[in-house]
């Protein structure tokens, strides 16, 4: 979702820099990188750690998703060309969100812009036991999708997502933005620069499928 979907990447990070500062921490780009894909109590205990943070992962993280909504609420944007891509699929193809972030705050951003209608299952970081690069995640999308793995075709934007939705048995595009313009993202089936990219490759996809 975050990164495909919403422009949010780049305020989660302006979330996690106020608060390090805030705590005495350091920020480091390792730090942004090791959190990508992470479910959000994973990722506040990363930020603890690898920033040296003078304060527990519980009120890190209170204070992080009370900071990343305040932006999100007044900044957050969706990704150029998404919503063509979805009104193209809608109908065509089954859609389900597998995110790490919590459902709540998912559903949140989906009703904000009237998305909610395309996806017909979400999993949120707070419904797995294990995170991404586990496959649980996207296993149980598929699941609720009424589809086998092999079946679905995924768009991710971070290693750890890559991997899993690759070890869950499905084909992975992987896409770029400006904050993962460093990280490997080559064990995707293909990689993107470009979102209208995606989509043409997608709908594609979908009309030799159908």
């Amino acid at each position: 979702m975050d990164g495909v979907i919403f422009d949010s990447e780049g305020l989660y990070r302006e979330a996690c820099i106020s608060l390090v500062q805030r705590y005495d921490g350091t920020v480091t780009e390792d730090l942004f990188e090791r959190q990508m894909g992470l479910k959000m109590d994973e990722s506040q205990r990363v930020a603890v750690e690898v920033s040296g943070a003078k304060v527990s992962p519980e009120e890190f993280g209170r204070n992080y998703e009370e900071e990343f909504l305040k932006r999100a609420n007044n900044e957050l944007k969706t990704i150029p060309g998404v919503e063509k891509l979805l009104d193209f699929l809608k109908g065509r193809v089954r859609m389900a969100i597998a995110s790490s972030t919590k459902t709540a705050i998912i559903t949140g951003f989906l009703e904000k812009f009237g998305f909610e209608k395309y996806f017909d299952a979400v999993v949120g970081g707070d419904q797995v036991i294990n995170s991404k690069p586990s496959p649980e995640i996207y296993l149980e999308a598929a699941r609720l999708l009424g589809v086998q793995p092999g079946e679905c075709l995924v768009i991710e934007d971070s290693p750890a997502g890559i991997i899993s939705a690759t070890r869950a048995g499905m084909r992975v595009l992987a896409i770029r933005h400006d904050h993962n313009s460093q990280l490997d993202l080559t064990t995707a089936e293909r990689v993107f620069h470009d979102h209208r990219a995606v989509a043409r490759y997608i709908e594609a996809f979908v009309d030799t499928e159908r």
